[in-house]
């Protein structure tokens, strides 16, 4: 089962209430809450956190429905009605949402997204918005970048027994290993990117993913596993990307199991929002 978190949350997301992440999703199924569809909608083929190209991308959008309502929510981190919030996820009640962290009310009783989700590969990705004006969180969880989609298409997907994912942040690549190997270790000195990872794969129904903290390979010591995954996006807030925090990492790298096959690739992405 995942090994899923349920004391004080650290981010904005509950982890207690799994029948509700269930009806979400079930929300976005139905009101086909997918990639095609959302690239059709709004022609585009990777989204912009502009605010001029957000109007443009807003004004696209049909003027309501629940399709629309979830992208304004979800991915462009506009406002919406209360009334046409309670439309999109009806029967799920916005009071639920609200608790769940996914949602959040302003002044006015507007309501808006609190996270970005994103369909990529089969799979819903949860992350911090990037909103023009206010700051991110000081341990921020990037979305879908570039070199995400470029680990994705790297790793060698063989059936295996063991993964390990480390710094595995929303938790992607180890929900891409999940659909191969019996048993998946991800691991993220961040709790709230653990706690993200965590939401992810109950998002996705994924339940053969361990989530445990520390850095590096400290939370598994003296395993070994038969692929590992290191998407190593070190540039953050606190600890900007440099040659003395690379080194480290190829160091540290170096003393894993000889038996591992390592996928690794670098990310000089300044903006943690891409497609």
């Amino acid at each position: 089962m995942t090994n899923v978190r349920e004391t004080e949350r650290v981010g904005p997301l509950a982890l207690d209430d799994a029948e509700g992440v269930e009806e979400l999703r079930a929300a976005l199924d139905r009101a086909g809450y997918r990639i095609e569809q959302i690239e059709d909608v709004l022609q585009v083929e990777r989204l912009s956190s502009r605010p001029a190209d957000i109007a443009l991308q807003v004004r696209r959008l049909p003027p309501s429905g629940p399709f629309p309502t979830l992208v304004r929510l979800f991915l462009l981190g506009a406002m919406v009605s209360r009334a046409d919030a309670e439309a999109a996820f009806a029967p799920l009640p916005v009071e639920r949402l609200l608790s769940l962290g996914v949602l959040e009310e302003r002044s006015g009783g507007e309501i808006r997204g609190a996270i970005k989700l994103v369909p990529h590969g089969g799979v819903l990705i949860a992350s911090d918005h990037e909103r023009d004006g206010e700051p991110l969180p000081e341990d921020v969880v990037a979305g879908v970048h570039p070199p995400s989609v470029v680990l994705a298409k790297l790793a060698v997907w063989l059936p295996v027994e063991r993964a390990l994912d480390v710094g595995t942040g929303n938790g992607i690549q180890a929900l891409f290993a999940a659909q191969h190997c019996e048993h998946v270790i991800a691991t993220d000195v961040s709790q709230r990117a653990l706690d993200f990872a965590a939401f992810n794969a109950r998002l996705n129904g994924v339940d053969n993913i361990e989530f445990r903290r520390g850095s590096f390979f400290e939370p598994v010591e003296g395993e070994r596993f038969d692929l590992v995954l290191c998407n190593r996006l070190i540039s953050s807030p606190r600890t900007p990307c440099t040659p003395t925090a690379t080194a480290g990492w190829a160091a540290t790298a170096s003393r894993a199991s000889s038996s591992a096959a390592l996928r690794s690739t670098s990310s000089k992405a300044a903006s943690p929002i891409c497609w």
